[in-house]
């Protein structure tokens, strides 16, 4: 079984200072740390409706598998939604990442179709509405956010609105014009959606005044 047919990304970075970052995100991930000063862990990541930020700390390899989105449910075989702001362990005994991975593939059945999900969520991110996204892939707004409930861990319309943000954020330029690009009526009106997942306002994240919390 190909690790790409279950996820959309796996990075392999390293972290030394912070803080750290952990902006909203409507995907969930399999994450494997090796610290300096714990033992080695891995987790399942769900949604993350609301950012947090951590003290700096040494991070010398963080593995991290994005799953396509839709299928961490049918692997897990749980309701998405029961996964969203929840880290979950998973048992690990390797110092190893590829070991980590290989054991990892060896384990994943065969993927579930994820298509119609996937066709849904890219024309949510492109800023269509629910009601004319649940017409194009041809199912009822209703039976749209239960199957986003299962299978992503929530609903269209937030999954359209974590998106836009996740947009500003890897935008660069003025803050009036990734609110523009990213689909807001204004910058007030993205600045508001930002300070509420954020929790703190575009000028003091540009600035670096953070809520910081030990890990």
């Amino acid at each position: 079984m190909s690790l790409d047919e279950w996820f959309d990304r796996i990075d392999l970075t390293s972290y030394a200072g912070g803080p750290l970052i952990h902006p909203p995100d409507p995907a969930t991930e399999i994450v494997w740390r090796l610290a300096v000063d714990r033992p080695t862990a891995a987790f399942v990541r769900g949604p993350r409706t609301h950012a947090s930020y951590f003290a700096g700390k040494e991070i010398p390899a963080c593995l991290r598998l994005r799953f396509r989105r839709g299928a961490a449910a049918a692997l897990f075989g749980v309701r998405a939604d029961r996964l969203t702001n929840r880290t979950l362990p998973i048992s690990v005994a390797t110092d190893d990442p590829d070991v980590f991975l290989e054991h990892l593939e060896r384990r994943l059945p065969s993927a579930p179709d994820v298509g119609l999900v996937e066709l849904a969520t890219d024309r949510l991110s492109a800023g269509q509405s629910v009601a004319a996204t649940a017409a194009a892939v041809g199912v009822s707004e209703r039976h749209l956010r239960d199957l986003f409930a299962e299978t992503i861990g929530v609903s269209p319309k937030r999954y359209a609105g974590l998106s836009r943000l996740r947009a500003v954020l890897a935008a660069d330029g003025s803050w009036s014009t990734r609110a523009s690009e990213a689909g807001y009526y204004d910058q007030s009106h993205m600045a508001a959606h930002f300070r509420e997942l954020m929790r703190v306002t575009p000028g003091a994240y540009a600035a670096g005044k953070l809520p910081t919390t030990a890990c």
